[in-house]
């Protein structure tokens, strides 16, 4: 009966909640101990932006708890910025996307070349499966009610993981750290209503929703579509060939798949036992299918999501409202919304010293607005607000501060912590359009006046 709107507003409530508690727990600690530290409401970072990820990692993983779900404020050292929420903004930006980079050192996502949807490093070897053409037949509803009822995702994984609270403690793989570490800094971004780029396959925010989710080919269309038309491929052939024909195309493929590790050397699991002896016929490909999308899904990647989710859930306390959720929900809150109405904007945008919506510079900088590409209106949104991406509640929730200030000869300029764009009155729209694009082609990460 909610929205994604009305979810996310309850989530802040809540989320409010869990930070005055933190800083409650802390008072409480230090009372107990007789500490004479200060006590802070926030979380405050202090990074160096050349080694921005380190700074990031080092003290992510050593906070606790508490300190984790209070509210972020972060300053970049050297820089001038007072965190209003655009510093902590950009800082989740530039962390998210060196994390989330597939190749990146320290990233263990991969990117599918056709969806451009990120899931846990694995590039999965298409010689396994079959080069048929793509049909147009959709998988029966047995397929999918047998997909949903045979899975096997339960299995307890003994995988590294920060333990307690402010200790990091690395048993096996560096790759498992770095996914709890993602898992942290999402949490960090919902709970401080940060958005971040974190374009994942779909079953990611529908398995941290619930972890015993079961796949079906649809999931797998999302993040890999070529295989999936594979498989459906397959399935399809299973069904209108005679056992005969179905050998004479797929004779060689058995239950076992090669792929990819995340360093590119080349492995191969069975999906079975003995599985590179077991071959794939009319009667077992449903049994084939359900036991990819499981190794696919779960059993391939059960090491690395347990330590993506054990991090998620450091930050983010699972209450009534999160129950609520669904994966596109989810999915909204952490990236916010691609649907960019600048209309909604205009009509909640403020203007400051001397401008209001009917001066010429005003009138003439939406007009400009509006007719810009879609690319360049993206920029211009992170020119201003450190995102080019909307609140869950849209553009006209977003915060936009017009000022007049600076000679006309002067570009425009921003302080992005404050969402503020500083426009010199130029008074004629061409001259704005002119400066307004060369601002734009030079913005850089920073903060103070452009």
């Amino acid at each position: 009966l909610l929205d994604a709107a009305s979810k996310a507003r309850f989530l802040k409530a809540e989320g409010r909640v869990a930070m005055r508690r933190a800083a409650r727990n802390e008072l409480q600690r230090t009372i107990d101990t007789n500490n004479q530290m200060r006590i802070s409401p926030f979380f405050a970072i202090r990074v160096r932006r050349d080694y921005i990820v380190q700074d990031a990692v080092d003290r992510l993983v050593k906070a606790s708890g508490d300190d984790l779900r209070k509210q972020i404020k972060v300053h970049f050292a050297g820089e001038d910025g007072v965190d209003e929420g655009g510093v902590a903004n950009e800082f989740m930006q530039i962390v998210s996307r060196s994390l989330l980079k597939p190749g990146e050192e320290g990233s263990v996502f991969s990117c599918d070349s056709e969806s451009n949807a990120l899931w846990f490093a694995r590039k999965i070897d298409k010689t396994a499966l079959t080069d048929e053409p793509v049909t147009s037949q959709v998988v029966d509803k047995q397929l999918e009610s047998e997909t949903e009822t045979d899975n096997n995702n339960g299995e307890k994984t003994d995988v590294p993981h920060i333990k307690g609270d402010g200790a990091a403690v690395v048993e096996n793989q560096t790759e498992d750290m770095s996914a709890e570490l993602v898992g942290i800094l999402l949490g960090v971004a919902i709970h401080n209503a940060i958005l971040v780029e974190a374009p994942f396959a779909k079953m990611l925010w529908k398995k941290l929703l619930d972890p015993l989710t079961v796949a079906n080919i649809e999931d797998l269309e999302d993040a890999a579509p070529a295989i999936a038309r594979s498989l459906r491929a397959l399935h399809t052939s299973a069904r209108i060939d005679d056992a005969f024909t179905f050998q004479e195309k797929f004779g060689d493929l058995t239950f076992r798949v090669g792929y990819e590790d995340a360093s590119g050397k080349a492995q191969s699991v069975d999906l079975v036992p003995d599985g590179d002896h077991v071959f794939v016929t009319v009667e077992n490909v449903n049994q084939y299918i359900r036991a990819y999308l499981n190794w696919y899904f779960d059993t391939s990647v059960a090491s690395p999501f347990a330590a993506f989710k054990r991090g998620f859930d450091r930050v983010v306390e699972a209450g009534d409202v999160w129950r609520l959720l669904e994966p596109n929900d989810l999915e909204l809150l952490v990236r916010g919304s691609s649907t960019l109405d600048f209309d909604a904007l205009e009509a909640n945008a403020l203007y400051q010293d001397g401008y209001n919506e009917h001066s010429p510079t005003i009138v003439h900088f939406w007009q400009v607005v509006k007719s810009l590409d879609h690319d360049s209106k993206l920029k211009l949104l992170k020119f201003v607000t450190g995102t080019d991406r909307a609140p869950i509640s849209g553009l006209g929730a977003a915060k936009f501060i017009i000022s007049r200030s600076g000679a006309v000869h002067q570009l425009p300029s921003s302080h992005t912590c404050f969402s503020h764009l500083v426009l010199p009155d130029y008074n004629d729209i061409d001259i704005l359009r002119k400066k307004l694009l060369i601002a734009l082609s030079e913005s850089s990460e920073g903060f103070g006046l452009r």
